[in-house]
């Protein structure tokens, strides 16, 4: 193996720097970073539409074109964002009615589960989505500590590390979430 001078990174110890990275971004942004990338994709694929539409109903008029892009990547984003939501709060309504169906053998109380489970997700996607993420981006720094430590410390090194990322991550989200939703009590001075 090569050998390095003090004071330098080995290369191994690089990966774990960048996952470790990513994974506090991860954390404390990960809400953020979802929801902006959801709406940026449908925003391309919706302006495109619009583009398509626009330059085969009145072909050669600028303003039109531009018009139809523009109507098209906004309701495109909010569609996509909508269309997430909508396939995480499902995706958390049927782990919830598979989990009563697992319990009971009612299929009636499995399909109100997944009712309940649904709607209570469509309502508290937000926090679902900042719990998530920050919870994703612990378990990233967390991989990265049990990767760069010590193999007798490792294991716990790497759990105290993801939860207090996530902990932090989480907390940092939901004060974030309450400030653009208002909430907290306004301004204090």
């Amino acid at each position: 193996m090569l050998e390095l001078p003090e004071g330098l990174v080995s290369v191994p110890a690089l990966p774990a720097v960048a996952l470790a990275a990513l994974g506090v971004v991860v954390a404390f942004f990960g809400r953020t970073i979802l929801k902006v990338t959801t709406f940026a994709l449908g925003a391309v694929v919706g302006g495109g539409a619009g583009y398509v539409v626009a330059s085969l109903a009145a072909p050669g008029s600028g303003t039109c074109l531009l018009a139809a892009v523009a109507l098209g990547a906004v309701l495109g984003g909010a569609l996509a964002l909508a269309l997430m939501k909508g396939a995480l709060a499902l995706a958390f309504g049927a782990l919830v009615a598979a989990l009563v169906a697992a319990l009971t053998s009612s299929a009636l109380a499995a399909l109100a589960a997944l009712l309940i489970g649904f709607v209570a997700a469509w309502a508290l996607m937000d926090s679902l989505l900042a719990a998530i993420t920050a919870v994703a981006g612990g378990a990233l720094v967390g991989v990265a500590v049990a990767g760069a430590s010590d193999a007798a410390l490792a294991p716990m090194a790497a759990l105290a590390a993801a939860a207090l990322v996530s902990v932090a991550g989480l907390w940092l989200q939901l004060r974030s979430h309450g400030k653009e939703s208002g909430a907290g009590g306004g301004e204090r001075g």
